[in-house]
């Protein structure tokens, strides 16, 4: 009976040594295949170590000594193998910039990260060179490394240095026109304002003189001439009248004296009144009045922009009425003229006219040079609003 026991106990301890035997030939196998694993991945991350198109710079965590470096960045920095492997990176002149002191490359240690977006360096030959430094911490068998990322950006630099200066000479372009079209618009209210006194002074008081001489004459001829003569004397008197009040019209376009003795809002409301009895379309205006006035030129500049705009709805707009509202936004004066015409579509310039288009460039242009801005919103049958905005100075 107790043989029987034994040799029961005997073919257990066989068949467990079997399954054991098993499972250690399928463990063997299976390190085996993690071993070729391990040597592709490792086959792998050596080609692509050796065929990237970045430098990469491998250092130990602990020491900072520099254990790798691929073919690219040899090539970048210009300098053979042996002058880079085994040296400390704080040693080597060409990352001078990046790791100055042990100081600095504790903090690298530490913060297991650093990056720089563009650090200059300098090749072996001295030639200079901007790159993009991204440097991690990792593992490698329980080892530390430090991996240093090193992309070659000298020729985008270079192209964005290209931009910036075109840039910067596009701006000074732009000021220089602005300046210009300042400039244009000043000669002009000067041209328009000795036209001006030059018809008043002239002119004006010619056809003043005229106009009395004829009424002298009629006086004096009244009673003894036929009354054919003095009809006629009649009619040349009502046109010397005629003259001159086209005359004073002319010269008020040219130069409003009221803008000049009280301010761009008098100005304003007397044009208002003006196209009333010009046109019969009436221009409304409303809002606040600002108590200080802008300098001269500036209040010229308003003027001839809301004189465009509402002359502009008035011929083109079909509309019966323009309004002129007038506001304070924080820091800027808000002019808006609308009106309830045909409107037009803004995305379609080329359907307005080429003389709207370029009467809206013109005006644009002006809102610049004092500073401020011009919008314009329209559509079709649903009329046009144009709002100037100023800086009040």
């Amino acid at each position: 009976m107790q043989s029987k026991n034994v040799q029961g106990a005997h073919h257990i301890s066989n068949a467990d040594l079997n399954t054991r035997i098993v499972q250690m030939e399928d463990e063997l196998v299976e390190k085996e295949i993690s071993a070729q694993d391990l040597q592709d991945s490792e086959k792998r991350y050596r080609r692509l170590f050796e065929s990237a198109q970045d430098g990469i710079l491998i250092l130990d965590a602990d020491t900072g000594k520099v254990v790798d470096v691929n073919p690219f960045l040899l090539k970048l920095l210009g300098y053979p193998c042996d002058a880079l492997y085994g040296q400390y990176i704080w040693e080597l002149g060409v990352f001078k910039d990046i790791a100055a002191s042990k100081k600095a490359f504790k903090t690298l240690q530490d913060n297991e990260y650093i990056r720089y977006d563009d650090l200059p360096l300098k090749t072996s030959d001295g030639r200079p060179i901007a790159v993009e430094f991204v440097s991690n911490l990792y593992f490698v068998d329980h080892t530390k490394v430090i991996q240093c990322n090193i992309r070659d950006i000298t020729a985008r630099k270079r192209e964005e240095e290209k931009r910036r200066q075109t840039v910067a000479k596009l701006w000074e372009s732009y000021k220089k026109i602005k300046e210009l079209h300042k400039r244009l618009a000043e000669l002009e209210e000067t041209k328009k304002r000795n036209l001006s006194t030059m018809l008043h002074d002239d002119f004006g008081q010619k056809l003043t003189a005229l106009s009395m001489s004829l009424n002298l004459v009629k006086l004096e001829v009244n009673g003894h001439a036929k009354e054919k003569t003095i009809s006629r004397l009649d009619d040349a008197i009502s046109l010397v009248e005629g003259l001159g009040d086209q005359l004073h019209t002319i010269i008020s376009d040219l130069r409003p004296t009221v803008l000049d003795n009280f301010g761009i809002f008098a100005a304003l409301k007397w044009y208002g009144k003006q196209c009333k009895l010009r046109t019969g379309v009436d221009v409304i205006i409303s809002g606040e009045e600002f108590a200080d006035r802008f300098p001269i030129q500036v209040e010229i500049i308003i003027y001839r922009i809301i004189q465009e705009a509402i002359n502009n709805a008035i011929k083109h707009s079909g509309s019966s009425h323009v309004e002129l509202s007038i506001s304070k936004q924080r820091a800027k004066l808000h002019f808006t003229i609308s009106d309830n015409g045909k409107g037009f579509d803004i995305e379609k310039k080329s359907n307005v006219g080429s003389k709207i288009c370029l009467g809206m460039d013109i005006m644009q242009e002006r809102a610049e040079s004092i500073e401020g801005s011009l919008t314009v919103k329209s559509a079709p049958a649903k009329g046009t609003k144009v709002t100037l905005e100023v800086p009040i100075i």
